[in-house]
């Protein structure tokens, strides 16, 4: 057992102490933290493929449009397949580094003892987003589904198929991102006990 629960007169309630801090909370939060930088890992991963592979597919297209006069009629539709998947994962990607644009500017607005509610609020705005864009993303993927994209024989449905995964990855960015603020919210609070506080 990683903790055990031990009598704190100080603070008037029982406390896990030992590795990990509460045992059952910390495991959770590991194994949640864990997960979420393989699929951080995954995500960089990917979003630098789809990168390469807008880069390779926009010159090609350019290449043979204007120096040997033979349009590539696939490329702009691979590019911009390539474009939405890569925006969509890299907004997912961007939630735990708090790299949307509103995690810079709002905070700084508010008084220190807002911060984290408004933390708790943004990540939480991720999990919301997520769960009416899963719906909606295979409801469009399910209409798009049979149709083929221009200049390709491939289903629309695979371009449309980034909003849904995007979104169930929104929620569990923001759970992890939440369950990582609600650790920190912790550790604070042990602190705090431990010095008497």
């Amino acid at each position: 057992m990683d903790a055990q629960l031990v009598d704190d007169p100080d603070a008037g309630r029982h406390r896990a102490v030992g590795r990990g801090g509460r045992s059952g909370v910390g495991r959770a939060a590991r194994a949640v933290e864990t997960a979420g930088v393989a699929v951080d890992g995954a995500l960089k991963v990917a979003v630098c493929v789809l990168y390469l592979v807008i880069l390779i597919v926009v010159n090609a297209g350019v290449f043979w449009r204007y120096v040997l006069d033979d349009p590539l009629i696939w490329s702009d539709t691979i590019a911009t397949w390539s474009f939405i998947w890569m925006a969509m994962l890299a907004a997912a990607l961007a939630i735990p580094l708090r790299a949307h644009m509103v995690a810079d500017v709002v905070p700084g607005l508010l008084p220190n003892r807002w911060t984290v509610w408004f933390r708790a609020l943004y990540y939480a705005s991720f999990i919301v987003a997520g769960v009416l864009l899963t719906r909606s993303g295979f409801e469009l993927v399910d209409v798009t589904g049979d149709r083929r994209g221009p200049a390709v024989d491939l289903p629309l449905g695979w371009a449309m198929l980034a909003i849904p995964v995007a979104a169930i990855l929104f929620c569990l960015q923001g759970a992890r991102c939440l369950s990582r603020l609600g650790s920190e919210l912790r550790e604070k609070d042990d602190k705090a006990v431990d010095v008497g506080l």
